[in-house]
């Protein structure tokens, strides 16, 4: 399982399937995510739980910036299968680091 022990941040501003396929797809790699709807809700998240990286669409990559940990931006033209590949590929080369 590729992403077994990560715990992702998922930073969707919808509540829409997309956010829920997303989660689905981390679970079948055996991690844990929370998804926030606005990056309010993203930072308090950030203060109770340790998170290994972030998913952030693109309507809210400016808080990117604010986060303490390795963070991806997907926008409307990526599937979840992308989303996930970018996400392990970021796993990937902080690992390596």
């Amino acid at each position: 399982m590729l992403l077994s022990g990560h715990v992702v941040l998922i930073i969707e501003p919808y509540e829409r399937f997309f956010g829920v396929e997303l989660q689905k797809a981390i679970e079948r790699e055996g991690g844990d995510s929370i998804v926030a709807y606005e990056p309010t809700a993203a930072l308090v998240q950030c203060k109770t739980f340790e998170f290994t990286a972030a998913l952030v669409n693109c309507e809210h990559r400016g808080i990117v910036s604010k986060l303490r940990m390795p963070a991806t931006v997907y926008g409307p033209a990526d599937s979840y299968h992308t989303a996930i590949d970018r996400l392990e590929e970021l796993l990937e080369t902080t690992r390596l680091h």
